[in-house]
């Protein structure tokens, strides 16, 4: 999926709640708050800072964990420089890990 114009993250999650994984291009700084934007939108969600990570483990980690909440519809975001070493590992271990019934924003 892809904006056809620039939107918020809010209301693009509200708008393509079929899209299962997007990677989002940014130029926000890391430190926005996406706790507060996210709130309300989707029915739980986990935000995880990519860049922290010191091995594959680490991913694997944060993915197991957020997969074994039961909740349907729950987001999983993962948030990153565009220069990560980690981008590859990410994009694979998502797209083969996540579960149908849930979602995940990838932002650079």
């Amino acid at each position: 999926a892809s904006f056809a114009r620039a939107k918020s993250l809010r209301s693009w999650l509200v708008s393509n709640v079929d899209v299962k994984y997007a990677i989002v291009f940014t130029y926000s700084p890391q430190h926005t708050p996406l706790a507060s934007i996210i709130e309300g939108v989707v029915p739980s969600f986990s935000i995880v800072q990519i860049d922290a990570f010191t091995s594959e483990l680490d991913l694997e980690h944060a993915l197991k964990t957020f997969n074994s909440s039961k909740t349907s519809g729950a987001l999983l975001v993962l948030q990153c420089s565009a220069d990560s070493p980690h981008l590859e590992m990410v994009k694979h271990h998502i797209k083969s890990e996540l579960p149908e019934s849930k979602r995940a924003v990838f932002i650079l």
